[in-house]
């Protein structure tokens, strides 16, 4: 069971969990020349219930084969659509900023799309650098399960070029995990010093949470139980 707050009320909470709706995007998005293509299609998102480490090591792994250049274009050129609906807009505001985590090393912070479902609002940010991405032996794990709106979102094209001005853009591409090996890495992550300094019931100026540790860990096994 979670309990969220910030200033004090209950806010309008724009979240989706567990939902299984797909995303009738584009499959594809040109630049540059005819053989530079992207599926953000296959990319996931924050909602939870599409992601898993493999498909976020695939999806990153294309755009670093492009390199720098032609990577940038085609996110920013993802950035710069005009989306049919606010649903689709979030999609979009996922996408683009797991991303940019994944191929920008040394962003200072995560977008400011409002708020995460994580019990991290109190965490040392050097202990949770990509957030919400989590390296644990390279594989990418998703910290946050859904998000919730407060106030005017940070743009997904703000947040792709604050990236691009502030990090360095990857040129290793991940190693895509199998199904034992991001268990490993999930197992590896759960026994860190880093995970035993998670607060998981806290509040101070502006908010205030409660989170089930086993509940947390149980939505990080789904992303593994996910994969093929």
């Amino acid at each position: 069971m979670r309990l969220l707050t910030q200033y004090g009320v209950i806010l309008g909470v724009f979240v989706v969990l567990g939902c299984s709706c797909k995303s009738p995007e584009p499959g594809a998005s040109p630049e540059r020349g005819a053989n530079v293509t992207f599926s953000f299609e296959k990319c996931p998102t924050m909602l939870g219930s599409d992601y898993t480490p493999d498909s976020m090591a695939r999806s990153a792994n294309a755009l670093i084969a492009m390199g720098e250049t032609d990577a940038y274009d085609v996110l920013r050129s993802y950035a710069s659509e005009t989306p049919r609906d606010t649903w689709h807009a979030m999609l979009r505001a996922d996408r683009i900023a797991l991303l940019c985590r994944a191929l920008y090393e040394g962003c200072p912070r995560s977008p400011a799309y409002g708020g995460m479902l994580t019990p991290l609002q109190s965490a040392d940010p050097a202990d949770w650098p990509r957030f919400p991405l989590a390296l644990s032996d390279d594989v990418m794990l998703l910290l946050a399960n859904g998000r919730f709106l407060a106030g005017v979102p940070e743009s997904s094209m703000s947040y792709l070029e604050y990236c691009k001005a502030n990090g360095t853009f990857r040129k290793k591409p991940y190693a895509v995990p199998t199904k034992e090996e991001a268990s490993a890495a999930l197992n590896a992550l759960f026994l860190s010093d880093r995970w035993a300094r998670i607060k998981w019931k806290d509040s101070g100026q502006g908010y205030s949470y409660q989170y089930d540790e086993q509940s947390e860990k149980e939505n990080l096994r789904m992303q593994i139980d996910r994969m093929q």
